[in-house]
């Protein structure tokens, strides 16, 4: 009877403070308590994602009784994921700054930031190539293609090839 109360008690927790996803472990006479486990996705870490509206909040903490801290006015916006716990992503945005968002307010569609003002596009990835446009910095990108050292970007109706190094979105050694 102790155990389902206290079953009871931690769910009924769980669920005041914002926490979904609990899986209650099999009873052990021995522990003679239940144990929670809270999981993510299981995907690698770290990896890239990216704002899907123009109004994300960034918390303090992983639930929604953490504080924000910051409000993201940017759709599209790369981010890096450092962490996960349960629905929520720690995240590192370009300048260092750290916190937790809901994974309903990310997405998997590959961005990036240009990190350099003037930042020629290239017709294909090779320094050679005609120079097709420039690259502000700060300018959000949609990534298509990446090797080893170039992406394939697209902005609007432009696209082009820009060297990994000149954008933050993409690890230097990822291809895809």
């Amino acid at each position: 009877m102790k155990l389902g109360i206290r079953i009871l008690i931690s769910l009924w927790i769980g669920l005041f403070m914002g926490i979904s996803g609990i899986a209650l472990t099999s009873y052990s006479a021995h522990a003679q308590e239940a144990r929670i486990t809270i999981q993510g996705t299981g995907q690698p870490l770290p990896r890239f994602m990216t704002l899907k509206s123009d109004k994300v909040h960034m918390r303090t903490g992983p639930g929604i009784k953490y504080p924000i801290t910051y409000v993201y006015q940017r759709e599209g916006m790369p981010l890096k994921v450092v962490r996960e716990f349960d629905v929520w992503r720690e995240v590192v945005d370009l300048d260092g700054t750290k916190g937790w968002m809901h994974s309903s307010t990310l997405s998997l569609k590959r961005m990036a930031m240009v990190t350099a003002s003037g930042v020629n596009v290239m017709e294909n990835a090779a320094a050679s190539s005609p120079v097709v446009a420039l690259a502000e910095k700060g300018a959000v990108i949609e990534l298509l293609v990446c090797d080893a050292d170039w992406c394939r970007i697209e902005s609007g109706r432009q696209r082009g090839w820009i060297q990994k190094r000149y954008l933050w979105g993409v690890f230097s050694d990822e291809a895809f």
